[in-house]
């Protein structure tokens, strides 16, 4: 998070980033795989934790996921050349999770 925020000032002050056009494939690499680790430690996390909480994480996930988004809009437009194009390339996995954290709090028994 801090990481697309920083790259967001530095697109809204400087209108560009040289050093993320310059190496682009391993910053794509690296947001891809930091996903999906952030996504299996988020729900090996959310599994000791009671329904109400995983629903509550799950909830949580997908509306910050959205509210960054709605943020990164406002600052970027939607332009795919802007710094918007790693957040499209983010949001929906991050959705994704909070919906699964939710379903497993909806369907488990405890």
């Amino acid at each position: 998070m801090f990481g697309l925020g920083s790259m967001y000032a530095d697109y809204a002050f400087k209108g560009g980033i040289d050093l993320i056009d310059e190496h682009f494939s391993v910053v794509l690499w690296a947001s891809i795989v930091g996903m999906l680790l952030c996504a299996i430690g988020l729900i090996g996390w959310t599994k000791q934790l009671p329904s109400s909480g995983r629903a509550k994480v799950g909830m949580l996930t997908t509306v910050i996921s959205l509210v960054i988004c709605v943020a990164g809009a406002s600052i970027g437009g939607t332009n795919v050349h802007g710094p918007l194009f790693f957040l499209c390339l983010l949001i929906f996995p991050v959705s994704l999770v909070g919906l699964v954290l939710w379903l497993s709090a909806v369907f488990s028994k405890s």
